[in-house]
């Protein structure tokens, strides 16, 4: 944290230091921790989860009003956004695992390949669209978003997971339980 502190004082083409000190990683870091309280097992009751939902809506409105040109971007977005991961993160684990519960761990499982790929995927749509005909910005950005995550879903069940349990088999890794994960 203070190192983020400086970062107001830290010209920017001190680009090493101004890039490590950016508010920005307090995000990064607040992700590890929940990742490691989540394998320790920390779970919310349901009403827990709602609070922080509560406490997210809360301090966005609150610090929207206090700064509305976002210049404190960690406490505007960050600060809030942190207690809205939380609410799902540590959320009560689903007693019945249906179709949509399903389809969300597909997407979770897919999202790092349609983080990798989505801004080619993007540029070339922005690229084939013109000579398609298509200008209109809003036809444009469903079109994006729908083959971002067409691309997505489909390298990830046709050759990323395969692949990945294909290695998990040859080295003899196996994938843990949710139970194994955070058991002691």
């Amino acid at each position: 944290m203070v190192l983020s502190a400086l970062w107001f004082f830290i010209p920017e083409r001190m680009f090493v230091a101004y890039f490590y000190c950016d508010p920005i990683i307090l995000e990064f870091l607040i992700g590890i921790l929940f990742e490691r309280l989540y394998h320790r097992g920390l779970r919310l009751p349901l009403w827990g989860s709602l609070l922080s939902v509560g406490i997210a809506i809360i301090l966005y409105l609150g610090i929207k009003a206090i700064d509305p040109l976002a210049v404190l971007r960690f406490a505007n977005l960050g600060i809030p956004a942190a207690f809205l991961a939380a609410a799902f993160i540590f959320a009560p684990e689903p007693s019945h695992v249906g179709p949509a519960v399903r389809s969300l761990r597909f997407g979770g499982d897919a999202s790092y390949t349609l983080y990798l790929s989505h801004p080619f995927i993007v540029s070339g749509l922005l690229i084939a669209l013109p000579w398609l005909g298509l200008t209109d910005p809003a036809s444009g950005t469903v079109l994006a978003i729908a083959a971002a995550l067409a691309f997505a879903f489909i390298f990830y069940a046709a050759v990323e997971r395969p692949v990945t349990q294909a290695l998990h088999r040859y080295f003899g890794f196996g994938r843990q339980s949710e139970a194994q994960m955070v058991a002691p």
